[in-house]
């Protein structure tokens, strides 16, 4: 289930630029439900010894004025912030948080909850929308032992392989087998209008790309991608996407 949850901040909240870290630990309290959080920060579903924790979320979008001088992010009033899980065993506590209008924290600023939407998609071939950039890599080690990672570019040859294969992984560790069918491809829908985006979290580089995509495969890897996101580092807020139109 994917949901839109709409805030309004009374002051203006300020942000560091480089936020996911402060935003998925608001998320996950917002959710206080020590069973699912830790679940979802620390277990997650586990295949060939790498854990997927098959959620995801937006960016913050919403009107903001950057404050170029202290590199911080100030959102003015109303925001929204996209959740969106694979499973739907979270959807009593969402919904929980929204009819109780459960507000989300940071810092000193609560900010009180004013609706949610849940998205309405449907699982087959379509054009997607970045809700945050979309990341994936390798790691190669050099001749002398050291290791170099090499972020993939969407126009890139192997981008559409390495998100294909990441999202069977993810299928395995939810449903323990393979996929019906493994058909799923990835593409920019218009390369001029992708964007680079160069962040950190716990002061690893990660490079990852907005933009629009064309997806295209069976409904159940394309379930996963909408609702688990797309590509790695999902869950501190990497590869959420929004359904634009079918193809």
């Amino acid at each position: 289930m994917k949901y839109a949850l709409r805030f309004r901040t009374e002051t203006p909240l300020q942000l560091p630029v480089n936020y996911n870290k402060i935003l998925q630990a608001a998320i996950l309290n917002w959710l206080q439900n020590q069973e699912a959080t830790v679940f979802l920060h620390d277990v997650g579903y586990e295949h060939h010894h790498r854990k997927y924790k098959l959620y995801t979320f937006s960016d913050i979008r919403g009107e903001y004025r950057y404050l170029e001088k202290v590199r911080r992010i100030e959102y003015l009033n109303e925001f929204y912030i996209f959740l969106s899980f694979y499973s739907d065993d979270y959807e009593w506590i969402v919904n929980d948080n929204v009819k109780n209008k459960k507000p989300i924290v940071f810092g000193t600023n609560v900010v009180p909850l004013i609706d949610a939407m849940v998205a309405d998609e449907v699982y087959q071939s379509c054009i997607v929308d970045t809700a945050s950039p979309i990341t994936v890599h390798s790691t190669f080690e050099k001749q002398d032992g050291r290791k170099i990672t090499h972020y993939y570019e969407p126009t890139e040859k192997g981008f559409s392989e390495m998100v294909r294969n990441n999202l069977i992984r993810k299928y395995v560790s939810y449903h323990g087998v393979e996929p019906e069918s493994a058909d799923f491809s990835i593409k920019p829908y218009n390369c001029k209008k992708l964007r680079r985006i160069d962040t950190s979290y716990d002061r690893i580089v990660i490079r990852a790309w907005r933009g629009s995509y064309e997806i295209d495969g069976s409904p159940e890897l394309i379930k996963m991608a909408l609702l688990a996101g797309i590509g790695e580092r999902n869950a501190i807020g990497f590869g959420c996407v929004l359904q634009r139109k079918f193809r």
